[in-house]
């Protein structure tokens, strides 16, 4: 089941109208079939379950995703995400495995400050970041 509502669609990204003429299994997976206007006549486009715009390579006898054309969602985005994770020693034992895994970790948003790192008693602080795609509204 697609998580994409192919049926609410009424309009590329580009704000040409179009219309869902439904899906079909094919090679290998789903394909959503609409018809694009614009003002030289229609088209028929096709998008896979996550909305890429596909076409069949007949030398493969495969749908290939492909960066052209009329596209009907928004490409996802690329959001980079910064977060300080610290580390210190666990104060007391709650359970048996706490003796094995004696470390605890904190995340921050921003890098703790001086009276922070003293009052928690971090030993280590590393900064990492991550590039996350998220759709795009």
């Amino acid at each position: 089941m697609s998580a994409i509502d192919f049926q609410s669609i009424r309009y590329t990204t580009a704000g040409l109208e179009c219309y869902y003429l439904g899906q079909r299994r094919s090679v290998d997976g789903n394909v959503h079939r609409f018809a694009v206007v614009n003002p030289a006549g229609e088209k028929f486009a096709y998008y896979n379950d996550q909305g890429q715009r596909i076409e069949f390579d007949d030398r493969t006898g495969k749908w290939v995703v492909t960066p052209t054309g009329h596209q009907i969602i928004a490409p996802p985005k690329i959001v980079e995400v910064t977060r300080w994770m610290c580390f210190r020693w666990m104060c007391f034992m709650v359970n048996p495995s706490d003796a094995e895994h004696p470390v605890v970790v904190h995340m921050w948003d921003r890098h703790p400050s001086a009276k922070q790192i003293e009052n928690a008693k971090y030993f280590k602080i590393d900064k990492h970041t991550w590039n996350i795609e998220v759709p795009n509204d």
